[in-house]
């Protein structure tokens, strides 16, 4: 055998060598570290969103109180009053409590009012659940799941 073979051999064993550390070491070191790290990320990011979501339904509960507690909104419950329609259902009233869709509806479920506001853009919305004149059962079904 000849000093240069003898050479070659080594160098390829301790590319080898090398290759099988590089390995091991991704697999057992930078590998379980990224996860915990990518785990912290989106735990982090779960709470931001599980904060928004709890802001908004709590400001939406705190909204529909005022409106539920509100004689006018009772009152418009009982006669269907159009000029309630027109002074506190519009684009504004929906800003104020940062909301695209409202509904009324009375003890059977069946909707007395309903609007729609692109709060981004100004203009209503085209929604299917806003021109129904009941929310029904299954609400909402797997269509509306799929199309929102």
């Amino acid at each position: 055998m000849t000093i240069r073979w003898k050479i070659s051999v080594l160098v390829a064993a301790l590319f080898a060598l090398l290759a099988i550390a590089e390995l091991v070491v991704a697999r057992n070191v930078l590998m379980p570290s990224f996860a915990a790290l990518e785990l912290r990320e989106a735990n982090v990011a779960m709470r931001r969103i599980d904060f928004a979501v709890d802001s908004n339904f709590e400001q939406l509960a705190q909204a529909s109180r005022s409106w539920g507690n509100w004689s006018d909104a009772y009152q418009f419950a009982q006669d269907h009053n159009e000029r309630f329609i027109a002074e506190n259902i519009n684009p504004q009233s929906l800003r104020e409590v940062v909301a695209e869709v409202l509904i009324v509806e009375d003890l059977q479920g069946h909707f007395l009012t309903a609007a729609t506001f692109d709060l981004k853009s100004g203009q209503p919305l085209r929604l299917r659940l806003a021109t129904a004149q009941k929310i029904s059962p299954d609400f909402p079904t797997a269509e509306e799941r799929t199309n929102a």
